[in-house]
């Protein structure tokens, strides 16, 4: 058996829907701590009498899209509103997957820019982190880019690392971490 569970968060949110632009006005993940655990106790309750521990969760993904870059800005709101509520429970860690970006791709901002456009996603998640006992973890990602898997945000380990230590120099206190994905390796 297995002790521990990751708690998929991100399958509470219509991901199709942003494809069509379409992004949510009020979703519960944008209230307190307890709205979101009256809409997820459903899951919660009967993980917890199982006597099983949530590890970590993921939080909602993608974002961030360049034909949508409003939703950078829902997605900062969202995981404000989340991270109480994961410390609330006792889950330590949350996967808050970074925005991708592809090398050598001329329609792609540079890496530069995605480094700026990462730190816009996480700085802000920094004063209500050092209040919550949940750490945010980055993750390794891939992409399909014109039907090849290519390395995404984090899969360099030295960026990856880099980002860590930067946003946890900038909270003072590491509240940043890093969630390995083995299946992500795997694909790469």
């Amino acid at each position: 058996g297995f002790a521990g569970v990751d708690w998929n968060l991100d399958a509470h949110v219509n991901r199709a829907a942003f494809k069509d632009g379409v992004l949510p006005k009020d979703h519960f993940f944008l209230h307190s701590p307890d709205e979101i655990k009256r809409n997820l106790d459903h899951q919660l309750q009967p993980m917890l009498a199982a006597g099983l521990e949530i590890r970590q969760a993921h939080a909602p993904f993608p974002p961030y899209m360049q034909t949508m870059p409003e939703l950078m800005d829902l997605s900062v709101r969202m995981y404000k509103s989340i991270l109480p509520f994961c410390s609330q429970i006792g889950v330590k860690d949350i996967v808050v997957h970074g925005v991708p970006w592809f090398a050598n791709d001329p329609n792609q901002p540079t890496f530069e820019d995605n480094w700026n456009l990462n730190m816009r996603l996480y700085e802000p998640l920094i004063p209500v982190l050092l209040e919550c006992s949940t750490r945010v973890c980055l993750e390794n990602l891939f992409c399909n880019h014109r039907g090849h898997l290519v390395e995404a945000v984090c899969s360099n380990v030295n960026q990856a690392q880099a980002m860590v230590d930067a946003l946890n120099a900038k909270a003072g206190r590491d509240v940043f971490g890093f969630c390995v994905d083995t299946g992500h390796l795997n694909l790469l």
